[in-house]
């Protein structure tokens, strides 16, 4: 249940003033950074607070599925069975152990997190021969193009179906997990999937047969392509949906456009919808990457140029990790060319966002998957409260 002893403004501002007092002798950097968990704290500890906090564990396997080896990761609690499970699917150009923030905060709250790249193209989308021609805009068309999308759902389904067996055959993980509970969310590409499992689809076709095994969908950054605002595509997304997204979640290869990613919600029937907006959270910070990581990434990409990043040894460019290019050179933004990649800044200040997207995304599935009446509350009644400005909130 949420605390309401202290406003979070109240709570947020004494963070600060504690914080900046006791790293005045810091740099800079770490005075952000410190002022800045500070503050997430505070929003966490206002927040929607689960009946579980439980320590977990995590493993990563490799499973034949239709004769390939697919990389599976899976997190649980430490203890207990029936697990409630959620799927989650990853961005582009991801692996499997992506998303590390997120699948921490549900499987601590409880739930069994099975994360899953489904399509090797996908993982290695980055080292593909666009991405090396830094056609960044092609790639992204063709990894979401419906073929695409198709053959994902498909190795999905028999990822899905090597945990039944598994668990069948008394997994000690997969035979924890309750398949008749299930959510999936998704990030980037991923919430194109999620979206499907969710009922989207293709104007004249039927909703996925996969989508009626799952009871809710978080969708981290939604995907509409132009000629995808048809309200025939979310006719029966009856299911829970929540989606979040903001004005600075720009799609850096240059595909998908900031103000489509809001059309699902005003499209899909009304009940049980969600929609969080937050004010300053980009594309990387909703990907559940953990701060510093994003931050050092940035940093060592941009020391080394793009000779560094494609030259032999070197890394791919990501451009949704680090959209950044020191030579000069023309490269696509936002479907534009004559514009330079913008590095990321050395700190960012998204641990609130991290710590808003927790708490939402846990009552969310609380609300959904175990039907808790108390989470259900605290998304209609207290959110838009809570947020004091950090970003908006919808329900419909």
């Amino acid at each position: 249940m949420p605390r309401a002893t202290l406003s979070l403004r109240s709570l947020s501002l004494l963070a600060l003033a504690l914080s900046l007092q006791a790293c005045s002798t810091l740099d800079p950097h770490e005075q952000a950074m410190r002022a800045s968990r500070d503050r997430a704290d505070a929003v966490a500890r206002s927040g929607y607070q689960p009946s579980e906090q439980v320590l977990s564990d995590s493993v990563l396997q490799q499973w034949p599925v239709k004769g390939h080896k697919t990389a599976v990761a899976l997190m649980l609690p430490n203890h207990g069975g029936a697990l409630p499970v959620v799927v989650y699917l990853p961005g582009l150009g991801e692996s499997a152990e992506a998303g590390i923030l997120w699948r921490q905060a549900w499987a601590k709250a409880g739930y069994a997190v099975l994360s899953v790249q489904p399509l090797d193209e996908d993982v290695q989308a980055w080292s593909s021969p666009l991405a090396r021609d830094f056609e960044f805009k092609a790639l992204a068309r063709e990894r979401h193009a419906p073929a695409a999308l198709r053959e994902r759902l498909d190795r999905l389904a028999a990822v899905l179906d090597e945990a039944r067996r598994r668990a069948r055959e008394g997994d000690p993980l997969c035979a924890r997990m309750d398949f008749s509970r299930m959510a999936v969310a998704g990030y980037d590409l991923g919430a194109q999937a999620a979206m499907a499992l969710g009922g989207e689809h293709a104007v004249g076709n039927a909703p996925d047969a996969l989508s009626a095994q799952f009871r809710g969908a978080v969708v981290l950054s939604p995907v509409v392509l132009p000629d995808q605002k048809q309200r025939e595509r979310y006719d029966v997304m009856a299911r829970p949906v929540l989606s979040i997204s903001g004005p600075r979640d720009v799609d850096p290869t240059g595909l998908l456009s900031t103000e489509l990613r809001g059309e699902p919600f005003a499209l899909m029937p009304a009940g049980d919808k969600f929609e969080l907006m937050l004010r300053d959270a980009d594309h990387a910070a909703l990907s559940g990457r953990p701060e510093v990581e994003r931050a050092s990434r940035s940093q060592s990409r941009g020391a080394g140029g793009r000779r560094g990043r494609r030259g032999a040894g070197g890394s791919n460019p990501d451009p949704a990790n680090d959209p950044s290019l020191d030579d000069g050179e023309d490269a696509p933004r936002n479907g534009r060319r004559n514009a330079r990649w913008t590095p990321e800044p050395m700190v960012r200040s998204t641990a609130e966002d991290v710590a808003v997207i927790t708490s939402v995304s846990v009552a969310f599935l609380d609300a959904s998957l175990r039907e808790r009446a108390q989470a259900r509350r605290w998304l209609d009644e207290q959110v838009p409260g809570w947020l004091h400005g950090l970003g908006t909130w919808r329900t419909r």
